[in-house]
């Protein structure tokens, strides 16, 4: 299966990298970033939308009853 994935860069110095690349030949590059701007928040994936990109989303922003939030499958 193909997946889809860029490396991220930033030109601006108050943008956070909150994940990189694993186990690729983009090891170590940005994958996840976030940009506070104003009273909100940016956030940036490179990829694939996955459970574990979802679950440091939602930890950064240290969302704990996202299950009431949203409709989710049994499986999440």
């Amino acid at each position: 299966m193909n997946h889809f994935a860029e490396v991220l860069h930033s030109t601006e110095e108050d943008v956070q990298t909150l994940a990189v690349y694993q186990n690729t030949h983009y090891e170590g590059k940005p994958a996840l970033t976030k940009r506070c701007v104003g009273e909100g928040k940016v956030y940036y994936y490179g990829g694939v939308f996955d459970y574990t990109t979802a679950s440091a989303v939602f930890d950064d922003l240290q969302l704990t009853n996202y299950r009431q939030l949203f409709e989710l499958t049994d499986d999440v």
